[in-house]
């Protein structure tokens, strides 16, 4: 006997039980659960005997043996007697029992123990007039959400972090059945929304309860797909910008027309003070790219005082200008959403998760700038994307704890340290090797995180030969020389890396005045120039690529570039033997 012919439903329920036929769905059981316990679920339940279902107000209670489930109207929150804290197996034998008493009765079909089960009569007329109407009311919370209501629930920064995703592309991706099927197109993550009170009653694949990043990014993509996220002056239109932010940024914006006015000559220690106060405020309210600049600012200031050579009036000059324009042409377009993402840049990007990818390693190489910081970049080629990653550690100087830090002794202790992902990888080997990584995670700018969930398997070194014999697109992609259009106002974007073969280094000089090492690559009839700046770090570097200019014999490598707009800044080189971190292993 088929275990759908023991349900009994002592009162007729047949209308509230079909509000669950949408959650029966296998794919919707495996995001509220698990695969496993799906399984298991279909397969105890043909084992029951006797299952009762009782409403209770605009709940369902399921009962049989020992178990007893209370359906409630957002299925995420329904429970059950036995000890599991989440949804049990339990849960799900209760939702597919539930959903075939709906459809036994939807079929006439009467139940063996219960005797019958009345279906109620409608007219023809009242029937589709009822369909007509419940069509119009799908997803009507959706369509119709509260966008101040949705902004204050979520929090200012997830929410505008979340806006910000979608107004740079992200979406996901909809198909309409009995729910809402929402897939995030950049990870592999689904929000389930239900025909009715669709937003308080969604379930998303992270299992969190309540109003989690990926239902927010759903449902603000879901109304730009919409056309409801608009970035005119009506009263659907909402800003990043709230008054408070707009305060800072008069405020910050009369400090720099105070500068500019008085002639940064006369600056002091005062408005260093103050450009740094400028920064941490920034970077409280979430306005990265202008916490970065007042930082930078700071730093200028400070090296014109004491008269460094790193100062550079132009450079100078140029940041006090773009701050002044950026926060003018925020405060004049707060309403202007679509053009405020442009102009904000938030103070870390979001990263979402991949299964799994292989990657190569390119070089290793020092760095710190102007707006305090140092640490050390690892290079890395993402061949499923074909595309450069970094995977960079950091540090602040700025404070007066770790000021001291900056120097090559620390540099080297970064560089060998065994604590990155799961298993404990070094930079020294993530940047000499190829790998795969497991559960990693990945942002816009094309940054791997560090995040301990990440699984790294070390599968072999790479050297020229390896490189020499990738196949030729991703090679070209490695080597393509096009170079992005610059704009006043561009956001950071991925590293332009290039890979140039050369079996010489001639013309290399160090220049006193613009404290920078000058050399040639030469690879046949082709030669290509590179630089290196004078720093603390770069001074192993410059001895290395000093000491091969005198070579006398040829020898086949390639030199890892950063590419510039008139030069190539050198990462490492990778000849026969492997990678060589010069900056490091110098």
């Amino acid at each position: 006997m088929d275990w759908k012919d023991n349900i009994i439903a002592n009162t007729d329920c047949h209308a509230q039980a079909s509000q669950y036929t949408p959650f029966a769905s296998e794919s919707f059981l495996v995001t509220l659960a698990n695969k496993g316990l799906y399984k298991r679920a279909l397969k105890d339940i043909e084992t029951v005997t006797k299952i009762e279902i009782n409403p209770n107000g605009d709940k369902l209670e399921v009962i049989w043996d020992d178990a007893t489930v209370t359906l409630q109207p957002n299925v995420a929150e329904s429970t059950c007697n036995c000890p599991s804290k989440t949804v049990c197996k339990h849960i799900l034998m209760g939702i597919i029992a539930v959903d075939a008493y709906a459809k036994s009765v939807e079929s006439g079909e009467p139940g063996v123990e219960s005797g019958e089960l009345r279906v109620e009569s409608y007219s023809d007329q009242n029937s589709q007039l009822s369909t007509l109407n419940s069509q119009l009311n799908d997803w009507k919370d959706l369509k119709e959400v509260d966008i101040a209501a949705l902004r204050k629930q979520a929090g200012k920064k997830i929410f505008e972090d979340s806006l910000r995703l979608v107004q740079d592309g992200w979406s996901a991706d909809f198909v309409e059945h009995d729910m809402l099927e929402a897939t995030l197109n950049t990870e592999s993550i689904t929000v389930y929304f239900p025909k009715q009170d669709s937003v308080k009653h969604a379930v998303c694949k992270c299992g969190e309860k309540g109003l989690c990043k990926h239902k927010l990014i759903a449902i603000l993509s879901y109304l730009s797909s919409r056309g409801e996220l608009k970035a005119d002056n009506d009263e659907n239109n909402f800003s990043l910008v709230t008054d408070e932010t707009v305060v800072l940024l008069k405020e910050a914006d009369n400090f720099v027309i105070r500068l500019l006015d008085k002639g940064l000559i006369t600056s002091g220690e005062t408005d260093v003070e103050s450009a740094i106060q400028y920064s941490i405020r920034m970077e409280t309210n979430g306005i990265g790219n202008l916490a970065r600049m007042f930082r930078s600012l700071s730093v200028d200031i400070e090296n014109m005082m004491n008269k460094h050579v790193g100062f550079d009036h132009l450079t100078t000059f140029d940041t006090l200008t773009r701050l002044h324009n950026t926060m003018r042409l925020i405060i004049e377009n707060s309403k202007d959403s679509k053009l405020i993402s442009q102009l904000i840049e938030g103070t870390r990007s979001d990263y979402y998760t991949t299964p799994v990818g292989t990657f190569s390693g390119l070089g290793v190489s020092p760095w710190q700038t102007r707006s305090g910081y140092f640490g050390l970049t690892a290079y890395v080629y993402y061949h499923e994307k074909k595309s450069i990653c970094t995977f960079t550690i950091s540090m602040a100087d700025f404070y007066e704890q770790t000021e001291k830090l900056a120097d090559m002794d620390n540099i080297e202790r970064l560089y060998y340290q065994n604590t990155h992902w799961a298993n404990g990888i070094s930079l020294s080997a993530i940047s000499q090797s190829t790998f795969t990584l497991r559960n990693f995670k990945l942002n816009r700018q094309n940054r791997l995180s560090s995040s301990s969930q990440t699984q790294c398997d070390i599968t072999g070194q790479v050297n020229r030969e390896y490189y020499q014999n990738l196949p030729a697109a991703q090679l070209f992609e490695l080597e393509s020389d096009t170079e992005q259009a610059w704009t006043y106002f561009s956001k950071k974007t991925p590293p332009k890396l290039v890979l140039i073969p050369f079996s010489f280094l001639r013309d290399v000089s160090f220049n006193h005045t613009e404290q920078k090492l000058h050399f040639t690559m030469e690879n046949g009839d082709d030669e290509t120039s590179g630089e290196i700046e004078y720093n603390q770090f770069s001074k192993p570097a410059i001895k290395y690529l000093e000491l091969k200019g005198h070579a006398t014999a040829p020898k086949n490598r390639f030199m890892v570039c950063l590419r510039r707009k008139s030069t190539f800044i050198p990462i490492s080189v990778i000849d026969d033997s492997g990678v060589d971190n010069f900056y490091i292993n110098s």
